[in-house]
């Protein structure tokens, strides 16, 4: 199927609620190898492959499932949804603040020496942060003047 950059609301979507949709997908992605970064991490500090609650089949199911909401509020986004862009605007606030919290903590509070189980390593930090860089650029496009407009026709 062809996008022809038309809503469900039948007008053009702007450039900018494109652009935020593929920053959001972006910053999904990142999320779950932000995520395989920690688990990588975990494994190779540990010399073996992590198990139980966090890192087992329950941990497994929760990144499928979170993504998989994440992507179904950006493409409700993506269609003029309001209730997905607040959602995700929320969710992309804690997130945020989330990472801007653990690098603090990380840098105040380093782990051992040999020990690289912070945030993923160097590898997790980085992607941490662009993951941040991502929704940030999301969240500042989808309430520009022309998408506040997209988005308060697709309400009427």
């Amino acid at each position: 199927m062809v996008d022809t950059g038309r809503s469900t609301i039948g007008t053009a979507r702007p450039s900018e609620v494109q652009r935020s949709t593929w920053l959001w997908i972006a910053a999904v992605v990142l999320h779950v190898a932000s995520l395989l970064a920690v688990y990588v991490a975990v494994a190779s500090t540990t010399r073996r492959t992590p198990t139980g609650a966090l890192f087992g089949a329950p941990h497994l199911v929760f990144v499928v499932v979170s993504a998989a909401i994440a992507l179904a509020l950006v493409l409700g986004m993506r269609n003029g949804r309001h209730g997905a862009r607040v959602t995700l605007t929320v969710l992309g606030v804690l997130n945020v603040v989330g990472t801007v919290v653990g690098l603090v903590f990380a840098l105040a509070y380093p782990v051992p020496r040999g020990v690289t189980l912070t945030l993923g390593g160097p590898v997790g930090v980085a992607i941490d942060i662009a993951q941040t860089v991502c929704i940030v650029a999301a969240i500042v496009l989808f309430y520009r003047p022309r998408a506040n407009a997209w988005f308060a026709a697709a309400r009427r």
